[in-house]
């Protein structure tokens, strides 16, 4: 009936896909990470964060450096650009710290973003495709009509 688990605290995805790769808390990465399948990051990454399949960057994890992934959860920070394919969820702990393009969003209340957000349906925001998204992005902020 009643849990310990915080509600800000990410599960493997709803798939039933088991974790594959967990970065634990005490573990730093520095430079590229890339992971075919579901990863978990609660530990601190300076670099890339690429994965093939399901990332979640756990309520204590960190990320510096652009990520990039098929669908994301983010309970911890990210500052660095987001590049997800399919669906990216922030929780109400996440931050984040740069500019997103993905297909869907959903960013829960209290969640911190900063940055521009690009939703698109086109499937050129491929993991590892960091370029054609780029490009993408720079599109529509020339499209964009200027604020003064």
């Amino acid at each position: 009936m009643f849990s310990s688990k915080s509600k800000t605290e990410p599960v493997a995805p709803v798939s039933g896909n088991k974790i594959d790769t967990i970065i634990g808390e005490k573990t730093r990465v520095e430079g590229t990470l890339h992971t075919q399948d579901t990863t978990r990051i609660d530990g601190r990454i300076k670099g890339e964060a690429i994965s093939d399949g399901y990332l979640i960057i756990g309520a204590n994890g960190y990320v510096e450096g652009n990520v990039r992934s098929e669908n994301m959860l983010i309970a911890g920070t990210v500052q660095g650009n987001i590049f997800v394919r399919e669906r990216l969820e922030v929780t109400e702990s996440g931050k984040i710290i740069g500019d997103i393009t993905t297909k869907s969003l959903v960013i829960a209340e209290g969640a911190s973003f900063a940055g521009k957000c690009t939703m698109t349906s086109l499937q050129k925001v491929q993991v590892g495709e960091q370029k054609e998204a780029e490009k993408h992005v720079a599109e529509a902020n020339r499209k964009a009509p200027e604020t003064k």
